[in-house]
């Protein structure tokens, strides 16, 4: 993968890599005081921002021994631990689903991000997508109806 935040993607450009899902491993950060409290086999349970309904059962199968700046506006000192996801968590996974749970991310993110540049809305609006993406069985954004929808002023209506 080569795009990186803030980069410009172009079409045909890869953003995004679906997994092999038969093997999965998690690269986690530990900060150096709990350092010592993870070990090789021991029982982990995952959770991951954009699927916030979903825990993911493992096992560690790695505790690094270097510490390291966790990054550049953290200073706390980490190490790298590694989780094998088991595999029957990995059998209920919909990559689709996980890739569409990104995609609402990332709309409302954008909504956020235009509202706080160019001001508050002048009225209320509401983003809604149809076809496959609004039946949730989206596999790629090309092709999809989009609609922004906005409430006209002095009017009950929307436009």
């Amino acid at each position: 993968m080569g795009a990186e935040v803030g980069d410009d993607v172009f079409v045909m450009d890869a953003v995004i890599e679906i997994p092999d899902l038969s093997s999965i491993r998690a690269r986690i950060q530990v900060d150096e005081v709990d350092s010592g409290k993870i070990r090789v086999g021991q029982e982990a349970t995952i959770s991951v921002d954009a699927v916030r309904s979903r825990t993911y059962s493992g096992k560690v199968v790695n505790v690094g021994t270097i510490l390291k700046q966790a990054s550049f506006d953290r200073p706390q000192k980490v190490c790298d631990a590694y989780i094998k996801i088991e595999a029957e968590d990995m059998s209920n996974l919909e990559p689709l689903e996980e890739i569409e749970s990104v995609h609402d991310a990332l709309v409302r993110r954008l909504l956020r991000l235009a509202e706080r540049d160019l001001g508050p809305p002048p009225c209320p609006y509401a983003w809604l997508v149809f076809g496959s993406e609004g039946r949730m069985e989206a596999d790629d954004w090309i092709g999809q109806a989009r609609e922004l929808h906005f409430k006209k002023y002095g009017d009950s209506e929307v436009a």
